[in-house]
């Protein structure tokens, strides 16, 4: 895509790449934050077609939103075999960055009162005040001993509970109760608050436990809570087959090299028509449109509230979404990650987004692709949009 296409889109501009308006200073001010905004649109068009151009990528959703305009930038194609563009309705599977919206979750319910970050687990599901570490003696005998720290929701959220990636026989699990029971039978592999871990079961705990003082399954509990005051169109964890259909194609990428087909690579299963989810999996089972996981993202930069006004995070929650919880181990948040002034997530097709509360900013990249992980695009993108925040 070589023209320039500048159309009114609900929310903001759109743009492929083409010519760059020229850039204002870096200012406070909402106007002229916005009209930066729209600069930079043009100038990570630049920055990213030449990617495309060198079939180093097949194509990218580039977002940008100040105080609530968006600036959307496509560049390539969707599919390419078929020769089908992007468009608002283009779905992606969004994975790990699932994590944050049970962050947000969580938080909802301390906002509620319904519970507390540093509640034991077992407070709310009581097989969890016997679980067990699994240590390896030097004669390579495994044993099992009781956990020497009382494992809370904090520690679950901030990935230092001691769990492993997956439980033991996740893939017969078909609930987040089921996830919680085999959780306690594979145990941790070591003590909590030990280091850091990334682990998608303390996540699929800690949505059960919303589950449990909610009265409500998960999925649905994000749909009355988030999706439908943000008035997100697609945000699912059952994508249907039509759904799927409007996947973005699957690129295997490696550095300075043409991409390859990926559609067989092992992530990319979940994007075919044929897929079905397990269950609700918190920790990365979501699907939907880049202008809806948008709207979650802007939610958390306007300091939890609706574009309307509605509250939907306090300002205390968004503050403890936005930091590390234990900063001498990783810069992890509640389902999130901390960089600088920015948090957010990405996900195991390489799509992420970052909100900053501060200045009420978001910046969101989706692409489907596998291979190689942190592309020179990506940091490309990185420097354009969040410089300087730690990334």
């Amino acid at each position: 895509m070589k023209h320039l296409l500048i159309a009114l889109w609900t929310a903001g501009a759109v743009w492929t790449a083409g010519a760059v308006p020229k850039a204002d200073a870096p200012t406070t001010d909402g106007d002229a934050l916005a009209r930066l905004s729209a600069a930079k649109a043009g100038t990570i068009a630049q920055i990213l077609q030449p990617y495309v151009d060198r079939r180093e990528i097949a194509g990218a959703v580039s977002m940008l939103s100040v105080s609530g305009r968006v600036d959307t930038v496509y560049i390539g194609l969707a599919d390419p075999e078929k020769n089908r563009p992007f468009a608002p309705d283009t779905f992606f599977w969004i994975a790990s960055m699932s994590k944050g919206f049970c962050g947000a979750a969580v938080m909802s319910c301390v906002d509620k009162g319904l519970l507390k970050l540093d509640d034991p687990v077992s407070k709310y599901i009581p097989s969890f005040a016997g679980i067990e570490v699994k240590e390896k003696a030097a004669d390579g005998s495994v044993h099992r001993r009781p956990a020497r720290v009382v494992l809370t929701l904090r520690m679950c959220l901030s990935h230092v509970a001691g769990f492993t990636f997956t439980t033991d026989h996740m893939d017969a699990c078909r609930s987040l109760a089921d996830i919680a029971d085999d959780a306690v039978r594979t145990g941790l592999v070591r003590d909590p608050l030990v280091q850091h871990q990334y682990s998608n079961v303390d996540i699929d705990v800690a949505a059960r436990v919303v589950e449990i003082v909610t009265g409500m399954p998960y999925d649905k509990y994000l749909e009355q809570t988030f999706f439908k005051p943000l008035k997100t169109e697609e945000l699912t964890f059952h994508p249907t087959p039509e759904q799927l259909s409007r996947c973005t194609y699957v690129a295997r990428v490696a550095k300075s090299k043409p991409y390859e087909d990926g559609r067989n690579d092992g992530w990319a299963q979940r994007i075919k028509p044929h897929y079905q989810p397990r269950f609700v999996e918190a920790g990365g089972g979501l699907y939907g449109r880049a202008g809806d996981v948008m709207k979650f993202y802007q939610m958390l930069a306007n300091d939890g509230c609706a574009p309307d006004g509605t509250r939907i995070l306090s300002h205390e929650s968004i503050l403890e979404l936005a930091r590390a919880q234990y900063p001498d181990k990783d810069r992890y948040s509640l389902g999130l990650r901390q960089y600088g002034d920015w948090f957010g997530h990405d996900g195991a097709l390489q799509t992420e987004a970052y909100a900053n509360w501060k200045q009420n900013r978001v910046a969101l990249l989706f692409v489907q692709v596998t291979g190689e992980w942190d592309l020179p695009f990506k940091q490309d993108w990185r420097n354009a949009t969040i410089r300087g925040n730690g990334k």
